[in-house]
């Protein structure tokens, strides 16, 4: 599942993916800074443990933080 937010100006986004990690359904949040003027990553991945994009049935309702 993926979210997409542009800053004030339009010159940069980020990019919110949630991916599982590991047999327990748990999730991480990856968050992505793009330039929208070249198109290429600003920076690092930041990898955050839990979801920021909602839960599943399966999950605790977010945020979970570990």
């Amino acid at each position: 599942m993926n979210s997409v937010a542009l800053n004030a100006d339009g010159t940069h986004a980020v990019v919110i993916t949630k991916v599982p990690a590991g047999p327990n359904q748990n999730f991480q949040t990856l968050l992505t800074v793009i330039d929208t003027s070249t198109g290429t990553q600003a920076g690092h991945t930041v990898t955050l443990d839990g979801s920021l994009l909602g839960s599943s049935p399966s999950e605790p309702p977010q945020p979970r933080w570990s």
